[in-house]
């Protein structure tokens, strides 16, 4: 009881799953004796209520603040709102509590930051991935294509893995044994059909970026020009670059056209990527696994239950960068042209850019929006 004696709160948790006893009663009669500031907490699971307004009726008797919590599911921003109710039950307490939000604010807006950071440096590493092998006279240029197609694939995946392994240390999660749960689209290979079916962006979209980088293209042509075309380069080019996204239809959804294979003197090369969609996809899979790190739970048993199921019928696409808006989706545009800008301003602005965008994004899911 020392520390009741220096003038702690109490926070009384129960669960909300069980039924109220005697010796539940006799224990929150003897807290209220202590004269304290109290609260209870009912951590109670969305299915399991039956039991709930027995407990609320007790509290209310012998409580200064009541709050319902599940553990399990609970928000970023609904620990914070447990943090701030808790000011409530003391005025006294408000400094000591109101610093701890500001330092679990600070620190997870850093883990934000970082977990940026680490997704931007990963698309760098991947969509800029090249490599080049001999290819003589008479030599069979179908198999050095596949072996030159696993080698990146290969590398991709490795990397990805590498940047999802990171994340999750810096959640503190690499000391427990976190499994995503079974049916996750993130249980499928990088390169599954599923996951170019599932994530990235839908047709239209993947069209419209198309018409972008082809407009880019044609506004560079009227520059050159001296502007005597009137953008004439300009709409050329938008036509084309949409058009050139929509012909590769399927391919281009698939991921059978990933990557440029180039005969150079003797010299194949594969890489760097020309499919915009693994930017995207690569980038649903980088968010999906921060939301499943944050929202993390050792004690919750339901994942299977929770989570989308890969197997949902349809082309609708469950990832996050198909709801984004078009100038979101500008942005890792931009961010995908000038990564093979050598005018290394370009690429700085644009990897600051998608950094940015990035830290958003990451702060909505981890409010749960």
């Amino acid at each position: 009881l020392a520390p009741l004696a220096a003038g702690a709160g109490l926070i009384f948790v129960v669960d909300g799953s069980r039924p109220l006893r005697n010796i539940d009663r006799a224990e929150m009669e003897i807290l209220r004796l202590t004269g304290r500031p109290r609260m209870a907490i009912i951590n109670c699971k969305d299915e399991d209520s039956g039991f709930l307004e027995g407990w609320q009726n007790e509290f209310r008797k012998h409580f200064n603040s009541i709050r319902l919590f599940n553990s399990n599911k609970a928000t970023y921003a609904q620990r914070i709102a447990l943090l701030n109710s808790l000011k409530a039950i003391d005025q006294d307490l408000e400094g000591v509590i109101e610093s701890v939000i500001q330092a679990f604010s600070a620190d997870w807006q850093n883990h934000n930051q970082q977990t940026a950071a680490l997704i931007t440096a990963m698309l760098s590493d991947s969509l800029l991935y090249h490599k080049s092998v001999s290819c003589p006279p008479g030599a069979d240029e179908e198999k050095l294509k596949k072996k030159l197609h696993t080698t990146y694939t290969e590398f991709v995946s490795k990397r990805e893995r590498t940047a999802h392994q990171q994340i999750r240390k810096l959640f503190k999660h690499n000391i427990f044994n976190l499994q995503l749960p079974g049916q996750s689209i993130l249980q499928q290979d990088l390169f599954s059909a599923k996951t170019w079916q599932f994530l990235g962006l839908t047709a239209n979209q993947l069209t419209m970026a198309g018409a972008i980088s082809g407009a880019a293209l044609g506004a560079g042509l009227d520059t050159l020009a001296g502007g005597i075309t009137f953008g004439v380069f300009t709409a050329i080019g938008g036509a084309f670059g949409a058009a050139a996204a929509a012909m590769k239809g399927k391919e281009i959804l698939t991921g059978s056209r990933l990557l440029g294979m180039k005969l150079d003197k003797q010299q194949l090369q594969v890489g760097p990527v020309t499919n915009m969609q693994l930017l995207y996809i690569l980038l649903d899979r980088a968010l999906l696994y921060y939301s499943h790190v944050i929202n993390w739970a050792h004690g919750r048993r339901d994942y299977s239950k929770a989570v989308t199921n890969a197997d949902t019928e349809g082309d609708d696409k469950q990832g996050y960068t198909s709801g984004w808006s078009k100038q979101e989706r500008r942005v890792c545009d931009r961010f995908f042209k000038n990564l093979q800008s050598s005018y290394l301003p370009d690429r700085d602005q644009a990897e600051a850019e998608l950094v940015a965008l990035l830290r958003e994004k990451l702060r909505e899911i981890s409010e749960g929006r």
